[in-house]
């Protein structure tokens, strides 16, 4: 029996995260998604060669411009080489026992909380709080098995790190997308 290899392909976050999302929709089943702790260290994991490629997001619809993303791109020696859009469904998550009506405290990555302004206007209660990424604040929470605290992840963090989803698509605008590059090194991937 042939054993297939898969593609390294490197992404900021941690496994339920957006990027994973697109990681598993762009390459299917032939890549090993990389979990990064930073989009720099997403880079330097391209650029010297650990993975082949690396999932960028560099524009949401609701927000516009990934900066920090967009700036790394600039300054780089990689190329882009691919490209997809994700549709972005942010879910209020918590532990299973939670209620929405006891919920003071909500985490999630920066850009996911300007994405969710609407809600957080509508439950001026939530406070929203920064995280690094949107699966992290769904683990965090897992493990802190503290009421009264909720993330804002995807259904898919939701069922990985074992929460209970309170409130679906909280984002402002229903069509919310994400769009990203596949980045490899210069000289990675043989032009055709």
């Amino acid at each position: 029996m042939k054993v297939i290899k898969k593609i390294k392909v490197s992404y900021q976050g941690i496994p339920g995260a957006y990027s994973h999302q697109a990681i598993k929709k762009y390459f299917k089943n032939k890549a090993l998604a990389c979990a990064k702790p930073t989009f720099t260290a997403l880079f330097f994991s391209v650029l010297e060669g650990k993975c082949l490629y690396g999932m960028m997001p560099v524009f949401n619809s609701t927000t516009g411009e990934i900066k920090p993303t967009c700036k790394l791109l600039k300054r780089s020696q990689v190329k882009v080489v691919g490209e997809i859009s994700l549709k972005i469904c942010h879910n209020l998550l918590s532990l299973p026992d939670a209620n929405l009506r006891e919920i003071k405290k909500v985490y999630s990555h920066p850009q996911a909380l300007l994405q969710c302004q609407k809600f957080f206007k509508t439950y001026p209660y939530l406070k929203a709080t920064e995280y690094v990424d949107t699966a992290a604040s769904a683990k965090y929470i897992s493990q802190l098995k503290r009421k009264g605290l909720a993330a804002i992840a995807s259904s898919e963090a939701g069922k990985i790190y074992k929460l209970k989803v309170l409130k679906r698509n909280v984002q402002t605008r229903k069509n919310n997308y994400t769009h990203f590059y596949i980045i490899t090194r210069k000289g990675g991937e043989k032009d055709e």
